[in-house]
Parts: C-alpha cells; sequence; structure tokens
C-alpha cells in the first residue's frame, strides 16, 4: 500500500539520518501504535467509530492503542526527559481486536475477512476507512515498550485500553444521532 510504504520510507530516512548524526546531534525517534481519542480522524478512529462499522468473524487478533492525549505528553515529556534513541509508544495492554470494536459499537457488523477489502473499496466514501487498514486488522504487529517505560516510569500512561476506547463512545454517539 502506497500509504504505509512511505509511511516506512520515512521512518528508514529519520532512523539513518539518526544514525548518522549521532555524534552532532541527540534525536529521539518515537514509533507510536494505533493513537485514537474524540478529537482526531485518523484511520483507526473512523473505523472504530463508524456506524458501519464491521470486524472480521474469522480473525481475532490481538491489537495496541494510545490516548490522543497521553500521545501528546510523550511528545512534549520526549524532548527534555529521553535519551537519544528509537522508542516504541504504546500502552501496556492490548485487547482482541472484536472487543475493541465491541467497546465503541455494540452494532458492529460481523463479516468475513475476505471481502472486507472490496466492501471498504466500495464504502470508502462513506466510511474514509484506508485500505491498507483491512490489512494491518488481518496481521497487526504487537510493540514492545519497555524502554519507553523504563526512561519515563511505569505510570506513565494515564488511558489504559479499556478507558482510550470509552472515550470513542461519545463520537460513535454523535455518529448515530446526526
Amino acid at each position: 500500500h502506497a500509504d504505509l510504504r512511505d509511511v516506512v520510507e520515512m521512518d528508514q530516512h529519520c532512523h539513518s539520518w539518526m544514525l548518522e548524526h549521532k555524534e552532532k546531534i541527540d534525536t529521539v525517534l518515537l514509533r507510536p501504535t494505533n493513537i485514537i481519542g474524540p478529537s482526531l480522524h485518523n484511520g483507526i478512529t473512523k473505523y472504530l467509530t463508524h456506524p458501519m462499522s464491521f470486524y472480521p468473524m474469522d480473525y481475532n487478533p490481538m491489537i495496541q492503542f494510545i490516548h490522543e492525549y497521553d500521545m501528546a505528553r510523550v511528545l512534549v515529556r520526549s524532548m527534555h526527559d529521553l535519551n537519544p534513541g528509537l522508542y516504541n509508544i504504546t500502552s501496556e495492554e492490548y485487547v482482541p481486536l472484536k472487543q475493541a470494536v465491541k467497546i465503541v459499537n455494540s452494532k458492529a457488523y460481523p463479516l468475513p475477512i475476505f471481502p472486507l477489502a472490496r466492501l471498504n473499496s466500495l464504502l470508502n466514501r462513506h466510511v474514509g476507512v484506508p485500505n491498507y487498514l483491512i490489512d494491518y486488522l488481518k496481521y497487526p504487529c504487537l510493540l514492545s515498550n519497555r524502554k519507553f517505560l523504563k526512561a519515563m516510569g511505569q505510570d506513565f500512561f494515564h488511558y489504559n485500553t479499556q478507558t482510550a476506547l470509552e472515550t470513542l463512545l461519545i463520537r460513535n454517539l454523535q455518529y448515530l444521532s446526526a
């Protein structure tokens, strides 16, 4: 997917630049997991909150989230409190995808995974979920935040996965009442 290819390429360029200039400038590279929150309009938040949301009935991978406010705290604190290096940013917890969807949207539709990409392409104009997200839902990766928490403290995050997902309920109710 072109969107993901650009993200990966930018990450590689940043990491290479960081290594090349490590003697001259202190650099911190942050790699966050899925950032969610009521004021975000990114692909994962749209997927979870849209009234025509769906979940794969034949896949239920574990998935991680970080709340937008916690991510904002990471950005502010990382300027002064992190040593140079690469850090994965995620909460401690992960949940099955179906559970995450049902926390936010109890009326989400279960569908087999194979027609989801095509259905998403047809509905993309209305839903706004990027097509690469369907593959990500099948094959997500889980990140370790051990290095970050060692530097910032075990109790850094204010939102756990459950409460971060629950903040999307307000947005979902706004969709349903519109």
